[in-house]
This record gives structure tokens, sequence and C-alpha cells, in this order.
């Protein structure tokens, strides 16, 4: 199956107060055309910053030093500001992790989501309109044309979620990256966005990059796993397989702090310290030789 985006061997630092902080190290991602692909790690591993890198919405202070980001077998790292601007709603796009923030609260609804069709799809503001209220029959708003009046702070967070679902939708992009998507929700909510989320992927044909520390979620709606720690993705494959025979050691932690209440396994057990310790060490000697070879 041809791949939507490859990321190879990326490498990308915080540089402030001359402080140079290395945060990706020589990543390899590939995600194929219609695949949901989750990128699992804990907080601190590099999972976000790399979706921010991939949508071109990285700090400042943030610096690639190596590697490319080919989608559709163009290096998005080679475009101009413009060309990149360009893709960025109708092919790639973002569903954040607060809606609330990512919502402008002063506007309603509906001139959001026709903001959204006008500016990508070039359609007329009755148009936008019409198409804005079937995009949130399609998320199973109910009652949309009076969400479309409404304003952020008048939605429940599941219905504000919807609605991030449909302006992600909205222009049939090839690759959304979704950050952390369903971490505010309450159980039955999560589900409900979860069987949403994979019915229009279904539908669709939409490639999703679905970033989450969540290896629940991962296994009801994912069908392949890469796991990131210290910046370096360290293991990738089928969700079944690495779920149930993972080759990566720390990968068989993660599993296991996991509590699978199927089994009544309700305790969490720590993450051994060795082993971090042992992480952290080869992400050290990773930038000493990436050092060493910018000196050469």
């Amino acid at each position: 199956m041809k791949n939507i985006l490859k990321i190879s061997q990326l490498s990308l630092c915080l540089r402030y107060a001359g402080i140079s902080d290395r945060i990706l190290r020589g990543i390899d991602l590939v995600i194929d055309q219609a695949e949901v692909h989750a990128l699992v790690g804990e907080s601190g591993a590099g999972k976000s910053i790399l979706g921010q890198t991939i949508l071109d919405i990285l700090p400042r202070i943030a610096v690639i030093e190596s590697g490319s980001i080919e989608f559709d077998g163009q290096d998005l790292l080679r475009l101009t500001p413009f060309q990149r601007r360009g893709l960025l709603g109708s092919e790639i796009a973002f569903i954040p992790q607060d809606a609330m923030t990512a919502l402008n609260p002063v506007r309603r609804i509906g001139q959001q989501l026709t903001d959204t069709l006008v500016l990508h799809l070039k359609l007329s503001r009755r148009d936008a309109l019409d198409r804005a209220c079937e995009l949130l029959e399609e998320v199973k708003i109910q009652h949309p044309q009076r969400a479309l009046k409404q304003y952020p702070h008048e939605l429940s967070g599941g219905m504000r979620q919807r609605v991030l679902i449909a302006i992600a939708f909205s222009c049939r992009p090839r690759l959304i990256v979704a950050d952390e998507l369903t971490t505010a929700l309450d159980v039955s909510v999560q589900r409900q966005i979860l069987r949403l989320i994979r019915g229009l992927q279904e539908s669709s044909g939409t490639s999703i990059l679905f970033i989450t520390h969540d290896l629940g979620v991962v296994a009801k709606i994912c069908d392949k796993v890469s796991i990131i720690h210290s910046g370096r993705i360290l293991e990738t494959g089928v969700v079944e397989r690495v779920f149930n025979v993972p080759e990566h050691s720390y990968t068989r932690a993660l599993l296991k702090i996991t509590p699978r209440y199927d089994r009544g396994e309700h305790q969490f057990e720590p993450i051994p310290r060795e082993l971090t310790s042992r992480l952290q060490l080869e992400a050290r000697q990773f930038d000493q030789n990436m050092r060493k070879f910018g000196d050469a």
C-alpha cells in the first residue's frame, strides 16, 4: 500500500538561553493511505512536538537539525511557508486536545465552520452554511441548525470535540493529526467519539496520526502503533502484534503498567527505573554522536 507520510531521520532541538535541548532523535515513521497510526508515549516523550513539526506549528525556539517529512512524495521541509499553508486545512488537518481553547470563544460555531469551507473549498457563504449543517449532522450533533448559532461555551465538552472533528474532516483531507483528542472526555463520551472518528475515517479513506498515551484507545481504533521514548521511536508494528508480542523492553513495561480490567488487573506497576535510565543514557549517547557528526 502506498504511504501518505514518510518521516526519515528527523531530529529537532529547542534552543533557549544558550541551551540546546534535543527533543526528537532520528525519527523514522511511515503512515500508509487509509491507516490509523498511533504514536504512544509518556508525557515529554516527544509525541506532541512531532505532530507540531508535521503541521508546521512549532514554537520559535524549535530548530529542525536534520531529516525529511515527505507528504505524498513531497518534502514538507523544503516547501515555502506559503506552500505549506496551502496544504494545511485542505490536505492536512489537525484535531487538538482542548476544544475550548481551539475554538474561538466569541464566534458562533457556524461562522467557524463556514470560514474553513470558504477558505479551502472556495464555497459561497450560503453554500458553506448548508454544508456546515450537513457536517454537524455527520458528527451526530442533534439540532445542527441550533448548534450553528451557538457559541463554544454553550456546548458540552463532547459536543465541542465533535465540532473540531467536523472542521477537520470538512475538506476531506488526506491526513489528520489528532493530539490526545479524548483525554478530557469521560469514558462514555470517549467511546462515542472514537466510534465516530473510526466511522468517518473508514468512509473518507483519510489517514490519521493518533497521538495518545492511552493504550486502551489504541486497541479500539488504530491499525498500527509506534512507541516513542526520549524522542526516539523504539518499536513499530500492527497493534495486535505489538500488544501481544512486544519486541522492546520499554514496550513490555508500558503494557505492564496499563490496567487490564477485563482480567481483574487494577494495580499499576511503575516502569523500572533502570530501564528508563538506560533509555535516557542511549538518548544522551545519540546526542553526543550527533554533535560529533556536526563537528566533522
